[in-house]
């Protein structure tokens, strides 16, 4: 029976507040209702919710610092205990994870499954879209000894490196394909996706964006969610959400252009 392995770098805790938390206790509920029970995940921040009495799915290391120190802690973790798992995924605390997805591809034969089609979830409006880009997002499944190779290099900014070579889990997300060229790679669905991005009004990329109807527009096309795997999020849509972006007819024309063109053109783009 094979098994899952989450790595989930939360938030820092002094800007996990209001809308983070409760994206964060939805993340942990996603998790829970997985339809295929062999998996554990492994937090890496402060959580004062935290209970690990309660269940023996998650482990936390109690370490706060940047996104891409607590990535590097997690693999040292997992790597010194030996921490099983055939697979690893990397999750990040706002963003919702398919309850499916594990049982999907329990049965199947992979180095990586990702999604082809990224599909994005707009937090204050319950809508969602999807792109074709030319690259993986960080969100995949990797086989172990992928995730765990030596294999590019850490993202850039200011963060502490606990070791020279970083490995692939702990990259940028544009290093994950030239990886995995020449090995087995499998597409989710795109009606089945592996995950949502949470997109909301009030993270600090929407935040820094001077034109926000721009900012979502670079996400597709804005639609109600009729993905069957996420049906429960409409039970989550928030009341007082600002308003889509509107789209003129050659906008929707042309937006559906791109990912269609994107699809045809994508191995050749991504695995040249």
């Amino acid at each position: 029976m094979k098994s899952f392995l989450f790595i989930i770098p939360l938030t820092p805790k002094k800007i996990r507040v209001g809308q983070r938390e409760v994206l964060w206790s939805l993340c942990k509920k996603t998790l829970l209702s997985q339809t295929y029970e062999n998996w554990k995940a492994i937090i890496i921040g402060e959580d004062r919710n935290f209970q690990p009495q309660n269940n023996n799915h998650f482990h936390l290391i109690p370490y706060e610092g940047r996104k891409e120190e607590k990535l590097q802690k997690a693999t040292e973790y997992i790597i010194q205990n030996n921490i099983p798992g055939d697979y690893i995924i990397r999750l990040d605390d706002d963003d919702i994870i398919n309850p499916t997805i594990l049982k999907k591809v329990a049965n199947l034969d992979f180095d990586l499954y990702v999604d082809k089609y990224q599909w994005f979830w707009y937090y204050e409006s319950g809508m969602v879209s999807n792109r074709v880009w030319h690259w993986f997002p960080n969100t995949c499944i990797h086989k172990r000894e992928h995730a765990l190779a030596e294999w590019g290099d850490y993202a850039k900014g200011d963060f502490k490196r606990f070791k020279e070579q970083a490995l692939l889990i702990e990259n940028d997300h544009s290093q994950l394909h030239p990886y995995y060229k020449n090995k087995k790679v499998v597409f989710a669905d795109k009606n089945h996706p592996v995950y949502l991005r949470t997109i909301t009004f009030t993270s600090i990329t929407a935040k820094n964006s001077k034109d926000h109807e721009k900012y979502l527009k670079r996400f597709g096309l804005w639609e109600k969610n009729n993905i069957q795997d996420f049906q429960f999020l409409k039970e989550h849509i928030n009341p007082n959400y600002k308003s889509l972006p509107h789209y003129s007819l050659k906008e929707k024309v042309l937006l559906r252009y791109y990912n269609l063109r994107s699809y045809f053109s994508y191995s050749k783009q991504i695995f040249q």
